[in-house]
């Protein structure tokens, strides 16, 4: 199984929905900070921080992807 981010539920929600515009774009952020409001249970989220930290990759390479896993506490 993949490691769960260790932020608890307050945390990945801000961060996710913090940080969405500024690593994915205004259009594509927007629409994922919808995903994490919608989000309603601390494992919901962490499938979201999951997905993010997958688009970042292919958007922005592997660096990025990387400073995004360890700001969520992923190893």
């Amino acid at each position: 199984a993949a490691a769960a981010p260790l932020l608890d539920r307050a945390a990945l929600y801000i961060y996710l929905s913090g940080e969405a515009t500024r690593l994915l774009g205004p259009f594509k952020g927007y629409a994922f900070a919808l995903e994490v409001e919608r989000a309603d249970s601390l494992a919901a989220l962490q499938a979201l921080a999951l997905q993010l930290v997958e688009r970042v990759q292919k958007a922005k390479g592997d660096d990025a992807a990387a400073a995004v896993r360890e700001a969520l506490g992923l190893r």
